[in-house]
């Protein structure tokens, strides 16, 4: 019945890999610093990797299809969760099954932008080149709009000297947008005075690969190579 699956599932995994293995998978739920919907929330976001899984690890679609079907009959509103099942369907070609799963997704949060990158690779297999086009753009727009308002979340949460929660916004942000520079360097604030000093060194040198120059970078960079000058490799000079 899915003789095609195993011959797909590179192309699955690139796909899934977009929403879990980055802080992009969370971007469809509003953050409201309450920390227990806060955990409900990234317990759904294991059993959605537990799903993925499925068919990264096992290679099993129909596992995957089944697990994913139950986290959706218990979290009828989990978008990433359709948005996974839509790759799922789309894969195995039943590609009414996808767009509907889409459809589904955008009417609970309509700018989400996994929803269009999926919908743009759907549009993009039938040939329908001028939807995918218009859908792949859709998503590149939403998601870099999702890391702005991330990233004014982390330094709202910074102000606050929340530095973990701010890092968690700051996660999102360069998810969204890995090209977004500030997001970095928040990170790399926020690790410093969280005194993870490796950590802040990696995203600050992120930030300056970005373009990212500015008295508060060399600031933070100073500061780092004097706390710990063995531990920490200092930028290269200009």
């Amino acid at each position: 019945m899915h003789g095609n699956w195993t011959s797909k599932i590179g192309l699955l995994c690139i796909l899934a890999a977009f929403f879990c293995c980055t802080p992009f998978l969370a971007s469809a739920y509003v953050i409201d610093g309450t920390m227990n919907k806060q955990l409900f929330k990234r317990k759904q976001n294991r059993e959605l990797f537990h799903a993925q899984e499925k068919v990264w690890v096992e290679k099993d679609y129909d596992e995957a299809m089944k697990y994913t079907n139950d986290i959706l009959e218990r979290n009828p509103k989990f978008v990433d969760a359709y948005v996974f099942r839509a790759t799922l369907h789309q894969y195995a070609k039943n590609y009414s099954s996808a767009q509907e799963d889409i459809k589904t997704a955008l009417k609970i949060d309509p700018d989400n932008p996994n929803a269009y990158k999926v919908r743009a690779a759907i549009h993009e297999e039938l040939k329908e080149y001028g939807q995918a086009e218009e859908n792949s753009d859709k998503a590149q727009e939403n998601a870099e709009k999702l890391a702005n308002k991330y990233y004014n979340e982390g330094n709202e949460f910074f102000n606050k000297k929340e530095y973990a929660e701010a890092i968690l916004r700051y996660d999102l942000a360069v998810g969204n947008n890995p090209n977004l520079a500030e997001g970095y360097y928040g990170r790399a604030i926020g690790y410093f005075n969280l005194k993870q000093y490796d950590r802040s060194s990696e995203n600050l040198e992120k930030a300056e690969q970005l373009g990212l120059d500015s008295s508060l970078t060399k600031a933070l960079r100073n500061k780092l190579n004097a706390l710990a000058p063995k531990t920490i490799s200092p930028a290269p000079s200009n």
